[in-house]
């Protein structure tokens, strides 16, 4: 039910943040209380602990100790502006405690290839020149894409 759902609008969005204070949970309280009426949800989940004691297990950037998710879902085209712009409103609201450009990518859609590269961190041109091995003609592109390296004349 929480990914795709069948005949469903969607649009998701995710920020790290470095902490969780009081005045970050009413932000997020506040944020909530205006989610659209429909199938939308905001998350919140703590992100640190094993899974930053994994960091380097993994390509992505671990470092953070929260990551917050806001996760739309909609009927109808109409709606479409309405519950984007509440997505990237939670994400506006927690923005003096988020970690940078990183994120979990699991938790976005397009959101462009800056935020890919940033997720990804140093990791990324060797995840580049790996793809341009495997994947040369970037035949894997459709989720949070790596673009094959091309080599330099």
């Amino acid at each position: 039910m929480i990914d795709d759902p069948p005949g469903k609008r969607n649009w998701w969005t995710a920020e790290y943040l470095t902490g969780f204070p009081d005045d970050a949970i009413d932000r997020f309280y506040s944020y909530s209380e205006r989610m659209p009426n429909s199938f939308s949800q905001s998350l919140a989940v703590a992100w640190g602990h094993e899974v930053e004691a994994n960091a380097d297990a993994t390509p992505l950037q671990r470092g953070a100790a929260w990551v917050v998710h806001p996760f739309c879902v909609w009927e109808g085209a109409e709606r479409d502006a309405e519950h984007i712009a509440w997505g990237r409103a939670g994400r506006e609201a927690l923005a003096e405690y988020k970690t940078g450009g990183a994120t979990y990518l699991n938790f976005v859609g397009d959101e462009g290839a800056d935020r890919v590269h940033a997720s990804f961190g140093d990791n990324y041109d060797r995840l580049a020149a790996i793809k341009a091995t495997w994947d040369p003609d970037n035949v894997f592109r459709g989720n949070q894409n790596i673009v094959p390296a091309r080599a330099v004349a």
